[in-house]
């Protein structure tokens, strides 16, 4: 046993020594802030009541239609499913770099005050899947995949495969 542990210590230390090409990995400097959200716009998007518009990092929620087309398969269930975690509550925002996307909403991780991540939740339900566009934390990527493969597995919310 003492071996094997060992020879787990030398292979850490010798991958640590090998020098590899740099990466430009997302930068993910936390800032945490409390606030009230005032509304659910759909099952990725919330609006604060001070009425900044917030966008939950790590996950992609079914689009809901704001004209004549179909809303995506499953939005609506999603934009409750999100109503009935957040809305009228205080939330606490982690966000991080890039701080807002194109359409000037803030990019962050939505936990509530027992610690209970918003965005990893929404994934697990089968509310929404994992979306890596603006990179996914080490400390966070593992349970988010964990979540989806769960949904998937259980066909849970948009992987049920039944249609309206």
């Amino acid at each position: 046993m003492l071996a094997l542990c060992l020879l787990i210590v030398s292979r850490v230390l010798l991958l640590r020594s090998t020098s590899f090409p740099s990466v430009a990995l997302p930068a993910h400097s936390w800032n945490s802030i409390t606030a009230r959200v005032g509304r659910v716009i759909d099952g990725d998007t919330v609006e604060l009541t001070d009425t900044r518009r917030v966008r939950l990092l790590g996950i992609d929620a079914p689009e809901i239609s704001y004209d004549s087309t179909a809303s995506d398969f499953f939005a609506d269930e999603s934009k409750s499913w999100l109503r009935e975690q957040v809305d009228g509550k205080e939330v606490i925002l982690q966000t991080g770099m890039p701080k807002t996307d194109k359409y000037g909403r803030m990019l962050s991780w939505i936990y509530l005050p027992d610690g209970t991540s918003i965005n990893v939740q929404s994934v697990r339900s089968g509310m929404a899947k994992v979306l890596a566009d603006f990179g996914l934390p080490e400390e966070i990527e593992p349970e988010l995949r964990r979540a989806e493969a769960e949904a998937r597995v259980r066909k849970l919310g948009i992987w049920s495969g039944r249609r309206r």
